[in-house]
């Protein structure tokens, strides 16, 4: 593969983890995580064959990751338990991905200036390690909500009341798909840093062990010496 096409690969690696991480904190940060249309109390009981003069109606309510602020760590319309760890592990693969994001600059910024080559696979190498971990954090906790609101695996109902009951109905907004589709940023982020730094491995080996490599001035005034020696 030639210089210019490694720069453009370890640039676009770089542009999808940026593009990921604020997908990450906008959904993290916002709170339409969920949608509950409940009825209020004054329509329960109606005949589900209701007249056209007395229409059934939805209260909306959106919920996320932040009902109370941080003065207050419960969500109130997702179990304490589900609420927490989606959050911890959001916050880790924020931490982590700004991590692997500053070694991938790193790496870009070497190539671009004309640094070596093995150099910067190295650093594209650790950033991948760094940002797999982080995908491996949201993932698991976006996972979480998702089975939540999906078979519900933990404060099911009757014990967790405001989970939505067969007369309510809900739906996941637009947090909750901006944090898939950020987390789907990383693991190519991610899968892109682990094929550039295999290819600088690869174009590196190939060069260092080319029969007709030609040899650096060091290389030159030590090779006499240890023709001599030996």
């Amino acid at each position: 593969m030639t210089m210019r096409k490694l720069v453009l690969l370890i640039l676009t690696s770089l542009l999808s983890g940026l593009l990921g991480i604020v997908l990450i904190c906008t959904a993290f940060f916002t709170g339409t995580w969920l949608k509950v249309y409940r009825i209020p109390e004054v329509f329960r009981g109606i005949s589900t064959e209701r007249t056209a003069a007395t229409p059934l109606q939805y209260v909306v309510e959106e919920h996320g990751l932040w009902d109370y602020g941080v003065t207050d760590l419960n969500c109130r319309a997702t179990p304490f338990s589900v609420c927490m760890y989606t959050r911890a592990a959001l916050s880790t693969e924020i931490v982590l991905a700004i991590c692997g994001i500053v070694l991938n600059m790193i790496s870009a910024g070497w190539i671009c200036l004309g640094g070596r080559v093995d150099t910067s696979g190295t650093f594209a190498r650790a950033a991948g390690i760094v940002t797999l971990f982080a995908n491996i954090a949201g993932f698991i906790g976006v996972l979480l909500f998702t089975l939540q609101y999906t078979i519900c695996i933990a404060s099911c109902p009757p014990l967790f009341t405001y989970y939505p009951t067969s007369s309510d109905n809900l739906s996941f907004g637009w947090s909750f798909m901006v944090a898939w589709i950020g987390i789907g940023c990383l693991i190519g982020h991610t899968s892109l840093l682990f094929i550039y730094s295999c290819l600088v491995e690869a174009r590196y080996a190939k060069i260092s062990f080319s029969p007709n490599r030609n040899f650096s001035t060091a290389e030159r005034q030590t090779k006499p010496e240890q023709a001599v020696y030996s």
